[in-house]
């Protein structure tokens, strides 16, 4: 660095001269302090960057084992693929007969469940009779008291008539009992037969499972007998050939005989010359050990060296990597100075004439002396001012009501009118100070503001910076110009939000003070900021969104906005050019950026040539033939507009159709197996009631003397052949009979009951997938007789009317997802899982309110049909249009309705 000259202007006296020249060693002090303080913060980036490059090592060594495991899992996935065919092809060839086993095991599940219903029912009747039983034999004692205590008093008139009676009884008893023991008889014949029977088809299964093991055996032993008269074939046929083969085998035997006793003999002289070698061997083994030790010797004095070496090349990488960083500094420096020297050459070149007269200098240095004094006036007096203002308005307060300050009051409405301009003041003032924090140069970005400084990320985070606040302007600016119409209602709402909307203004707060300490740089997270214009994107949107404003006003802004955003694009792209290697301008990676450069300064003309067609005029005058003009231009852009959208929601609707179709046939499916179902267990519950009362029916048809009498005889049966007690055949077979039947008929009733919740519950699935299509509409007036106007004095037709208000209102916020580009792809996906999960929510409101209103109607108007309420939206066949690309139809369509030549 050459030493700088200072130069007097001729003509000064000694105090002119002194003050001037203590001026420059001032200015030079302040400049040298500066570049000091940017050569620390400079050191401490060019750490970073050393740890940085290290981390970006491991990243990519961690990388490629990540393509690694990543190609095994895809193999590993390509074999379970592979197995998952094969068990689906296996599935497919083997479905005939899977299902027909299926449906075997369904009968046969059906048969048992029959048969331990009608086991159930006969075990009930038999406990019924067991009751009846003894219910006889208490009115037989009672009989039989009444019987001996007539005897022993005399035969009275009342006694022979009841005896008369009793041997009618028993005359009809001892008839019925004939009746039940030849039923009975028949009954044991049919028993004793179906036993012999089943005794018989026994004796035949098992003779012939003998009869096809003797025959498997006679088979093996086939098998075994054919293999061996193969075998003695084979060896006969090869017998001849064996012999021959036997004798060749034999004469190379002796010449292999002959060979190995001569090795023999030169093994011996071998083995005589090997003792002699391992004895010559254990001499060299001895020379060898000493000189093995002298070789440890030497490799321990090598490996000191080694250690010596390494220390010494330790040291050689710290002074390397000094010197890196040093030179570092200095380019960072020397980088600096040239952008010094090109903005004091951009100051000359404008001030050519002032510079040959020195005194014009100090006469501007006096100007801008007196220009900061102005400056400082200013400022204290504006302090002044706000100080006394302030002291205005705590007495202006002091005659307002008490619940003006409160919260939730008229307070937070005044506030929220000041909120949105002084945030919009703070982001453009943000924007302004980023720019002189890190200022441009002179003839733009050049390839050592990249590779060897930071300044290129610093433009680029500042042109962030620009970008994200250019958008919480254009939403404050909507705001503002909102809160001028909304209604009472609406600002009462919003005021309600007014201290998270302070929460959000002090964030904004705060990287003006990270700015002022001089903490705000590349490094600075922006997380935050994306937040609050998210936030208030949102609050927009809910609250706002319907609601008049100044739409030149936003469209001005939101033009800036895409304007800052293209200069952050183009900042990127040009540091990305800069990455490349100089000699690789003819590359596929330089010709993309060009490409990307060339359509963002096509894009920046686009947007500077829209702003500029904005109108200027707050309200337009509406000639009749301006009117006309405009809805004759509405009419025919009609079917032009939200292509996309329209686009997007005909695709969504044609596949909740084909869901919705899908759903109904399976439905439809479901509902004809369950009548199939239905219908064969309201024939067999038909049946086993019948069944049931045939039973009962006999039952009764007993008498006592009957039921008494047989009861005797089974016992006596019982007592005399205890065989026949334990029989399968006797009466424990009808009391499991009964149980099963009964266990059957709870299992049908259980199964009858699961089914018809299943189909209440498939009918309700239904209903709500059809529901599923899209956002449903409520309907302005009920279309009838009697209108909503004529129901003012119903208490429940104004509450569904303020419900159809309500569902209106929110109607608008669930027609079309909209993603947030700022936030991550999962965070995207849970927006949209919650976003559906709200339509569903409205959709199921918009039902219950149909179904009250159904419900009023039946009361209201019995008799008479119910009008349409919901009429889906008409789809218009609008036609597609093709992506819009440069130079395309839609592209020029679109130039064209704006007024633009491209």
């Amino acid at each position: 660095m050459s030493p700088v000259h200072t130069t007097i202007p001729a003509g000064m006296d000694e105090g002119t001269e002194q003050e001037y020249l203590k001026l420059q060693v001032k200015d030079l002090s302040e400049k040298l302090e500066t570049l000091r303080l940017k050569r620390k913060e400079d050191h401490s980036k060019l750490v970073d960057y050393e740890r940085s490059k290290i981390q970006l090592q491991a990243l990519m060594e961690l990388k490629s084992k990540m393509a690694d495991q990543l190609l095994d899992l895809q193999r590993q996935l390509q074999e379970a693929r592979k197995e998952a065919l094969e068990s689906r092809e296996w599935k497919e060839a083997n479905q005939e007969e899977l299902n027909s086993a299926a449906e075997q095991l369904e009968m046969a599940t059906i048969d048992k469940e029959m048969a331990e219903e009608r086991a159930e029912a006969l075990q009930s009747e038999l406990d019924s009779l067991k009751l009846r039983n003894e219910e006889l034999e208490a009115d037989l004692e009672i009989l039989k008291e009444e019987m001996a205590a007539g005897g022993a008093g005399g035969i009275s008139e009342g006694n022979s008539v009841q005896l008369k009676q009793l041997e009618l009884q028993n005359e009809r008893l001892k008839e019925a009992l004939i009746k039940l023991r030849d039923i009975n008889a028949a009954a044991q014949a049919e028993k004793t037969a179906a036993v012999r029977e089943a005794e018989v088809l026994r004796t035949e299964n098992i003779e012939l499972l003998r009869a096809a093991e003797i025959a498997k055996k006679t088979a093996d032993d086939a098998d075994m007998r054919i293999h061996d008269y193969q075998e003695q074939i084979e060896a006969a046929m090869g017998a001849e050939e064996m012999v021959m083969n036997l004798a060749n085998k034999n004469m190379e035997m002796e010449n292999q005989i002959r060979q190995l006793e001569s090795d023999r003999d030169e093994l011996e002289a071998l083995r005589d010359m090997d003792d002699q070698m391992m004895e010559e061997q254990k001499l060299v083994e001895k020379a060898l050990l000493g000189e093995i030790e002298g070789l440890h010797i030497k490799i321990n004095e090598l490996q000191q060296r080694m250690k010596q070496e390494e220390d010494h090349r330790e040291e050689l990488i710290t002074t390397i990597m000094k010197f890196r960083k040093k030179v570092g500094e200095q380019n960072e420096e020397i980088q600096d100075l040239k952008d010094q020297v090109l903005r004091y050459q951009e100051e000359l070149t404008g001030h050519k004439s002032e510079e040959n007269n020195m005194a014009s200098i100090v006469s501007q240095m006096q100007v801008n002396v007196n220009r900061t004094f102005a400056e400082a006036v200013e400022r204290q007096v504006s302090a002044v001012e706000v100080e006394f203002a302030r002291k205005q308005m705590g007495y202006l307060k002091q005659f307002l009501p008490d619940n003006f300050t409160k919260a939730g009051g008229d307070n937070d409405a005044v506030i929220l009118n000041v909120l949105f301009p002084r945030l919009s003041a703070k982001a453009k003032l943000l924007t302004k100070l980023m720019a002189e924090r890190f200022p441009g140069v002179p003839g733009g970005t050049r390839r050592e503001h990249v590779t060897k400084s930071h300044k290129a990320e610093q433009w680029a985070h500042s042109a962030r910076i620009a970008y994200t606040m250019s958008a919480l302007v254009a939403v404050c600016g909507q705001f503002e110009s909102a809160l001028g119409n909304i209604s009472l209602e609406d600002l009462a709402r919003l005021a309600q939000l007014q201290p998270e909307m302070t929460s959000q203004e002090r964030v904004i707060d705060g990287y003006l003070e990270l700015l002022r300490q001089a903490r705000l740089d590349a490094e600075t997270s922006l997380e935050n900021m994306d937040k609050v214009v998210t936030y208030f994107q949102n609050v927009l949107s809910v609250n706002v969104s319907a609601d008049s404003y100044d739409t030149s006003a936003f469209v001005q802004n939101t033009f800036q906005q895409i304007m800052a955003g293209i200069a952050w694009c183009k900042m990127n792209n040009q540091r990305l050019s800069y990455f490349l290697k100089p000699g690789l301008e003819e590359c596929d990676v330089a010709e993309f950026v060009r490409t990307i450069g060339n359509e963002l300064a096509q894009c920046e003309q686009l947007a500077i040539k829209g702003s500029k067609l904005i109108p200027t005029e707050k309200q337009l005058k509406l000639t009749p033939q301006l009117r006309l003009d405009m809805a004759e231009a509405r009419i025919e852009s009609a079917g032009k507009q939200d292509n996309v959208k329209v686009q997007h929601l005909e695709a969504k609707i044609e596949q909740l159709v084909a869901d919705n179709k899908k759903k109904q046939i399976f439905m439809l499916v479901l509902s004809s197996e369950f009548d199939a179902t239905m219908d064969a267990l309201q024939k067999e519950l038909k049946e086993c009631e019948r069944e049931n009362a045939e039973y009962k029916q006999m039952a009764k048809n007993f008498s006592r003397k009957t039921l008494l009498d047989n009861i005797q005889r089974i016992e006596s049966r019982a007592a005399v052949s205890p065989l026949n007690a334990t029989s399968p055949v006797g009466i424990s077979l009808g009391r499991e009979e009964v149980a099963l039947l009964e266990q059957q008929l709870s299992e049908c009733r259980d199964a009858l009951r699961r089914a018809t919740l299943e189909i209440v519950s498939l009918k309700a699935e239904l209903s709500l997938a059809q529901n599923r299509n899209g956002v449903m509409r409520l309907p302005d007036v009920v279309c009838g007789p009697e209108t909503l106007k004529a129901k003012e004095s119903d208490a429940v037709l104004e509450a569904l009317s303020k419900k159809v208000e309500q569902l209106e209102r929110d109607e608008l916020k669930y027609k079309v997802f909209i993603p947030d580009p700022s936030r991550p792809p999962h965070l995207r996906e849970q927006d949209r899982a919650r976003f559906e999960k709200e339509r569903d929510a409205h959709n199921y409101q918009v039902s219950t309110v149909r179904t009250r209103l159904h419900q009023y109607w039946k009361e209201a108007c019995p008799g008479q049909p119910f009008p349409k309420l919901f009429a889906a939206p008409e789809v218009k066949n609008e036609p597609k249009i093709n992506d819009v690309h440069y130079g395309s139809e839609a592209f020029n369509n679109i130039l064209n309705r704006w007024g633009v030549k491209a």
